[in-house]
């Protein structure tokens, strides 16, 4: 299956790191996927990714999920879907523009209906105001586990991230951590992005705590 080409996004993969953790080797990775041993290289600088075929094959070698080899797209939930298709029905409804258009097909050698280019622009013009006014609000991340942390550096704060797990350990996690509750250690990710986007949620509204 192919992947999407979108040029403001190139899917990276973490192989490379999820192999050393594993004890295993990149030889042992490539005789497993019975794949030249030269095929891995690229797949651990990224410059090409494995079809979704070998990508489930590393997963069942190290035992994990497919999508832990995979980094984290960063994306985080603003309700722009629902605020799209809210758009779509007041283009439709109030200003009476089709959802399709017919177009001369030269090839059918007659009309076909088609979708209407002119939604097709509006809906990626609101979609490019949306996200301006809903751009992500940056966390707060100290690179410390919390009983290292000072209550100099924790002043005038609300919600942090913090490492739960000291250097030593051989995979990072990270701990959402609200000061202004009686049980401030309300989440643990094993990924920062999304310990990142759980507290722009909670930043935006999205997500209650209590």
């Amino acid at each position: 299956m192919p992947r999407n080409k979108n040029k403001d996004f190139i899917q990276k993969n973490r192989i490379k790191e999820e192999v050393k953790l594993a004890g295993a080797s990149q030889r042992l990775l490539s005789l497993w996927l019975d794949v030249n041993y030269t095929t891995i290289s690229p797949w651990n600088t990224n410059k090409s990714q494995p079809e979704e075929e070998n990508l489930n094959k590393i997963g069942e070698l190290l035992e994990i999920d497919n999508r832990e080899l995979l980094e984290s797209q960063g994306r985080f939930k603003t309700g722009l879907a629902k605020a799209l298709e809210l758009e779509l029905v007041r283009i439709n409804k109030e200003e009476g523009i089709p959802f399709e258009i017919e177009k001369f097909d030269s090839v059918k050698k007659k009309n076909i209906w088609v979708n209407n280019p002119e939604v097709i622009k509006r809906l990626e013009k609101y979609a490019a105001t949306y996200k301006k006014t809903h751009e992500k609000i940056s966390p707060i991340y100290l690179d410390k586990i919390f009983s290292e942390i000072s209550k100099d550096e924790l002043k005038g704060k609300e919600i942090i991230i913090c490492n739960s797990n000291d250097s030593t350990s051989k995979k990072k996690e990270y701990q959402v951590v609200h000061l202004q509750l009686e049980d401030p250690f309300i989440a643990k990710f094993n990924d920062r992005t999304l310990a990142e986007n759980y507290v722009d949620l909670i930043l935006r509204g999205f997500v209650k705590i209590k």
